[in-house]
């Protein structure tokens, strides 16, 4: 993480993200609305529970 712009870093806002990269980045493994659901799980459905892609990155 420390070569990451600190925009990426999970403490930041997301709102600078937006701003620099016209999007929002998310940690894969971190959780994301309750303590069960990772963000890369919780992204990969659209709100009707169907399946959507996403795109990965690794670093």
């Amino acid at each position: 993480m420390k070569e990451l712009d600190p925009i990426l870093h999970p403490s930041s806002r997301r709102s600078a993200q937006k701003n620099k990269y016209r999007c929002e980045f998310s940690i894969a493994n971190n959780t994301f609305e309750d303590p069960f659901t990772t963000c890369l799980e919780f992204f990969q459905q659209d709100r009707n529970g169907n399946i959507k892609g996403i795109v990965a990155v690794d670093l």
